[in-house]
């Protein structure tokens, strides 16, 4: 079982959840998502790392698998 992070332009992705959700899986329909897999012994770890170094260098975060998605500001897409 795996653990999946995404990280993503912030200027091309939604701001909205459910629109959020269709423009993900239209990405992934296309081939052009490209998101890491985690090990769930690494998942709290990765995760934090993951969106620090988003954040860092101005990039969106999702977790996949909870569904949070971030801006690099730190705002949460409801």
């Amino acid at each position: 079982m795996s653990y999946d992070l995404m990280v993503f332009d912030k200027t091309t992705a939604p701001k909205d959840r459910n629109a959020f959700g269709k423009w993900f899986e239209e990405q992934v329909e296309r081939g052009e998502t490209i998101y890491a897999s985690f090990a769930w012994s690494l998942a709290d770890e990765a995760c934090e790392i993951v969106r620090r170094l988003a954040q860092k260098h101005d990039v969106g975060f999702c977790n996949v698998d909870n569904g949070d998605i971030f801006l690099p500001d730190g705002t949460r897409i409801e």
